[in-house]
């Protein structure tokens, strides 16, 4: 049981209100996945090969541990799926984030520490990044981990979830929508939208190089 969302009036309106949620026993990787992963999966034929829509991918940077980037929600329910897991729910991704203490980051800070926990822009002013041209390799951020141990929930890529997105928070898992929820900001992100409540969208066709995703699993399973 935790509190999801918040009731900071200066938050944006699809953060709000704050509500307890009772989210049921799951496993949530540690990590992003990596190019070296999601790699295995296209020459499995499980995946496939991510679109070259820019510059910044990540797919063709030559570092296999840099968090895969410019995949759509398919691609990322795909590769989760060949690996006998699946996308997180947004609730089980807040949960994971901030554990079950109503923290603004997953380091318990109640503000952004620069470049030193996270890779986003370097403040909410300007356009530099923390880590130059594309993200960094997962993990990099010990301190920025979340209570659970979870690296990278704030910063490097904003991450898939299995929800359709609803513009009002409460209004938690659509059984329909035109886009899919991404969470925690990434390296081409303000801090501010890299919070443990921020909340993106993204359509079926988004592969942006800020985009990419980690994969979760019932306990049970």
């Amino acid at each position: 049981k935790f509190t999801m969302g918040t009731d900071d009036k200066k938050a944006p309106p699809n953060e709000r209100p704050a509500r307890i949620v009772v989210v049921p026993p799951f496993w949530l990787d540690k990590t992003e996945v990596t190019v070296a992963a999601y790699r295995a999966c296209v020459d499995k034929g499980a995946c496939p090969k991510p679109a070259h829509s820019s510059v910044s991918c990540t797919w063709d940077q030559g570092d296999p541990q840099l968090p895969i980037s410019c995949v759509p929600w398919t691609s990322a329910q795909a590769f989760c799926s060949s690996v006998g897991k699946r996308l997180p729910r947004e609730v089980e991704w807040e949960m994971a984030a901030r554990g079950t203490s109503p923290i603004r980051y997953p380091w318990g800070g109640s503000s952004a520490a620069g470049c030193g926990a996270a890779v986003t822009l370097a403040s909410d002013a300007t356009q530099r990044s923390c880590s130059g041209k594309r993200p960094m390799k997962v993990g990099s951020h010990v301190s920025g981990a979340s209570p659970f141990g979870i690296y990278d929930m704030s910063g490097n890529v904003e991450e898939w979830v299995a929800d359709w997105y609803a513009e009002t928070a409460s209004d938690l898992s659509p059984r329909a929508g035109a886009s899919h929820v991404l969470r925690g900001g990434g390296w081409l992100s303000a801090p501010r939208d890299a919070k443990t409540t921020s909340r993106n969208w993204g359509s079926a066709r988004e592969m942006g190089p800020n985009v990419g995703f980690r994969c979760a699993k019932d306990a049970t399973d």
